[in-house]
């Protein structure tokens, strides 16, 4: 360091004239740009060797994220005459984002993606969720401190370096026009399309990343656009008949209606398929039990240790995002926007079922109440709502909050009391009409500590670190306890006469992530800790939980007890409305027509109906690539044209 500040010490002392400060002020861009990038790279990556790595071996891909920096660093320094405040502007956006980068594949194996910047303002909620997680690394101490002292050159070089006049307009048109034309209009032809992920394809933020590093990666999803769709009527009348002779063979339903209840089981999956992992006792033997007694299989999901909340509106709505702009994200939607396309729950409420949304935690982070009603529910239920279905809740007055901590088992409230919730208000509901209530829970929920519970029911054998060990133990638990609230809700329908079936899910597996890098699954040998780099086959493993259909009358299973069927996000909610035996829409059976060509489509793997898994969907399958099409156009219709929505509907 003893260089710039020499460097400085001269130049406090000089004149400099405007070219002068103007190369200088360059040259201080360029190594704040440099120094940045590689901050960003000891972060996300929490490795001095990958971040010397980057810089020698990838010096083309570094090079590019240090101009990106350092090109906006001085345009900032020159619009706000202050070199100090451009490089703190540019710290302070570089390294939160990195820390969230790494903080978000920590947790969840998932990079940062644009739709992700939407939940900004519940950012607090969302680390008091993983606030254990949420710690600073040796690396990311050093990140930020040589940050920090570079920022100190800054402050004391930045007032010599000062532009005026004509100086300082001309610097920042030209630094300006440079960046728009660098990372905005010839950032296709210079950086993208050479590096294999060209602006006018979509493709997942884990693709691009594993191409481009994080920096570069996240600037595509700023600046790309979906290229649209032409919306026409002629278009639109041969989409509507191709679809008309798709669906025209799809029985419509409509028998004897069927209560339903669907439980979104947080981080839920089958542990004991876990490679190298040997439990002594079963801690799914309810789970396991009752798979004999109904249909289950693997449930395909669309990501790992998070997004429940676009989890759980795609099979509500049948809305599979792969379908739509890249980065559209349905929790962002209005209530406005979901009642144009029939819901799940609200088909049932046209059929007369009462609906009812409970939600084991508050809803501080996805701001359900506001969109939810568009979907058809008639209630809507958070943990603070609960003296509305439970009397003694309501009898508990102001010690309400008292008397629900009681109900906290790891850290949230328990599956237990949502078994009891349930119950409560199945039974209140239930024979004044059919009932269909789709609930969530919660303790299961990320941190996996070990401190999470006091004791453990279920030890097991594995090769693991200390670190792996007690989150797995946390996460077994967890997934035991929901195991054994299952079999308390299913024996009590058993006790009553009104046909009801139960649909289980874990909407995706536990991310499970190490401080020192990895995961559970990286220790086991189940797949590499570099997520960009899973295989398809890998992706549809990790990206899979498993689900049961139960009902308290076998002739109500959409199959004989004990048969395995695959499902997934993209269709769930068309098994619940074939399990509730409504007449479906047209909308529905399109989605039907879909699920004939494929288990599952998301911007990561897709898997075809016979169950092989891959990155894309090959181009030899035409009838696949046809049908999505034809979906997408009817999906993105309902928000534009409308030529044949209303017809679907």
């Amino acid at each position: 360091m003893c260089g710039p500040l020499q460097t400085i010490s001269r130049l406090r002392g000089a004149e400099l004239r405007p070219r002068a400060r103007a190369a200088w002020l360059l040259i201080f861009s360029a190594l704040t740009g440099a120094g940045l990038a590689a901050a960003s790279r000891l972060v996300t990556t929490q490795s001095i060797r990958q971040t010397l790595s980057a810089v020698s071996g990838e010096s083309a891909l570094f090079f590019g994220e240090s101009a990106l920096i350092a090109l906006a660093v001085f345009a900032l320094a020159a619009l706000l005459r202050s070199l100090f405040a451009s490089g703190c502007v540019a710290a302070c956006t570089v390294m939160a984002l990195s820390f969230v980068q790494y903080f978000k594949m920590l947790i969840t194996s998932t990079p940062l993606e644009i739709q992700d910047l939407a939940l900004a303002f519940s950012a607090g909620d969302i680390a008091g969720l993983n606030a254990r997680y949420i710690t600073m690394s040796r690396n990311s101490a050093i990140a930020l401190a040589g940050t920090a002292v570079w920022l100190a050159v800054l402050f004391i070089a930045s007032k010599p370096l000062r532009l005026r006049g004509w100086a300082r307009w001309g610097a920042f048109a030209g630094a300006a026009g440079i960046f728009v034309l660098c990372f905005g209009l010839l950032a296709n032809a210079v950086i993208y399309r050479p590096l294999g992920v060209p602006l006018n394809r979509a493709y997942s933020q884990n693709y691009v990343n594993s191409r481009t590093g994080f920096l570069l990666g996240f600037w595509r999803s700023v600046i790309y656009r979906d290229g649209g769709m032409k919306y026409d009527e002629e278009t639109a009348e041969e989409v509507r008949d191709e679809l008309d002779g798709l669906i025209s063979g799809i029985p419509s339903g409509g028998g004897e209606p069927v209560n339903v209840i669907m439980i979104l089981s947080e981080s839920f999956f089958d542990v004991t398929e876990l490679d190298g992992v040997e439990y002594e006792g079963d801690p799914v033997s309810d789970f396991h039990e009752l798979e004999s007694e109904g249909v289950s299989g693997r449930f395909y999901t669309r990501t790992l240790g998070y997004g429940t909340v676009n989890i759980e509106l795609e099979l509500l709505t049948g809305i599979n995002t792969r379908l739509l702009p890249y980065g559209e994200a349905l929790n962002t939607w209005t209530s406005e926007q979901f009642e144009k396309l029939p819901a799940v729950p609200a088909v049932l409420r046209g059929a007369g079922y009462y609906t009812a949304f409970l939600h084991m935690y508050n809803d501080s982070i996805y701001g359900r109440r506001a969109f939810l009603p568009g979907l058809g529910f008639d209630d809507v239920f958070f943990s603070e709502d609960m003296a509305e279905i439970d009397p003694a809740a309501a009898a508990a007055g102001g010690d309400y909050w008292n008397y629900m901590e009681e109900r906290i088992s790891g850290w949230y409230y328990s599956d237990d009391y949502m078994a009891d919730l349930i119950i409560d208000l199945f039974g209140e509901k239930a024979g004044e009409s059919p009932v269909f209530i789709y609930a969530v829970s919660m303790e299961n929920h990320s941190s996996y500590l070990e401190d999470k519970y006091d004791e453990y029911d279920f030890p097991f054998t594995a090769e693991l670190s200390g670190e792996a060990r007690g989150a797995l133990s946390a996460a077994t638990q967890g997934i035991a306890n929901a195991s054994r609230s299952l079999r308390k809700l299913t024996d009590y329908l058993e006790t009553v006469d009104e046909p009801t079936v139960v649909i289980f899910f874990g909407d995706h597996k536990p991310g499970l992530g190490l401080e020192q890098g990895g995961s559970v699954y990286t220790e086991l040998g189940m797949c590499p800790a570099d997520s960009s780099s899973w295989t398809a086959e890998q992706r549809a493993e990790m990206y899979s939980t498993e689900y049961l259909i139960w009902a308290n009358d076998p002739s109500l299973l959409p199959a004989e007890p004990g048969t395995v069927i695959d499902d997934s996000s993209n269709f769930l909610g068309l098994t619940a409305l074939r399990c509730a035996d409504v007449e479906l829409p047209g909308y529905w059976k399109m989605i039907e027509a879909m699920r004939q060509e494929s288990l599952i489509y998301t911007w990561e793997y897709f898997v075809s109906e016979s169950g092989k898994s891959m990155l894309q969907i090959p181009d030899s399958d035409a009838d696949a690539l046809r049908m999505f099409d034809i979906a997408s156009f009817v999906l993105r219709d309902a928000f534009s044209a409308r030529y044949i929505t209303d017809w679907l509907l």
